[in-house]
């Protein structure tokens, strides 16, 4: 389960969720240092990939704003959006930046793993 509190025109709200996959890494000596969330994977049915991408992009930015707030040297996130056969890759980059992931060299890793 991933939870903020944001601040939008000047109301508080809660934003939580838990996505349907997630894949990290990290050492094992140095804990959380080194951790790193590689994919986050929203899965729908056929035919409805883009209704997880808001999802998607949430549960993303709340992992990227904790990295953030933590200020870890890497603060990216990848994400994926699928319905089995379609497949949606996004970034958001140190910059907090969302982009779409297509050209992006972790894309060809996300791609290995589906």
């Amino acid at each position: 389960m991933t939870s903020r509190q944001i601040l939008y025109d000047t109301t508080q709200y809660k934003t939580s969720g838990r996505a349907d996959y997630t894949l990290w890494y990290r050492e094992t000596h140095a804990m959380s240092e080194k951790a790193i969330n590689l994919v986050i994977v929203e899965a729908k049915k056929e035919g409805t990939v883009s209704a997880g991408e808001a999802q998607l992009l949430g549960y993303m930015g709340i992992v990227h704003q904790e990295r953030k707030a933590l200020r870890k040297v890497n603060a990216v996130v990848y994400g994926m959006a699928s319905d089995g056969d379609e497949f949606h890759f996004y970034q958001i980059d140190n910059d907090s930046e969302n982009v779409s992931a297509e050209d992006d060299p972790m894309t060809d890793v996300a791609i290995a793993l589906v």
